[in-house]
């Protein structure tokens, strides 16, 4: 084998491993979108669970003012008719 045809059958690996390396990329590419759409979809789901959470906070704490505020109203009135008495 002279050195041209030695040159070409190392230029023939390099590309085929090239082509190998490449495949591999796509591959790991494929499974990488797979992974982005899978965790898309749970932070969607967790989004809308989050936003549930936060206006069943925003629900509690309203209806809590204003239990405290009845409470408070309460306490005025007793004292009131504990200081008629």
């Amino acid at each position: 084998m002279n050195a041209s045809a030695s040159t070409l059958t190392q230029l023939e690996q390099a590309i085929d491993k090239l082509i190998q390396q490449y495949s591999e990329l796509q591959q790991d590419h494929q499974s990488l979108q797979k992974q982005h759409q899978h965790f898309m979809a749970k932070y969607q789901v967790l989004d809308t669970v989050n936003q549930k959470l936060e206006e069943e906070k925003a629900n509690l704490l309203k209806k809590n003012e204003m239990a405290k505020t009845r409470v408070d109203a309460m306490i005025e009135r007793l004292k009131a008719i504990e200081a008629h008495f």
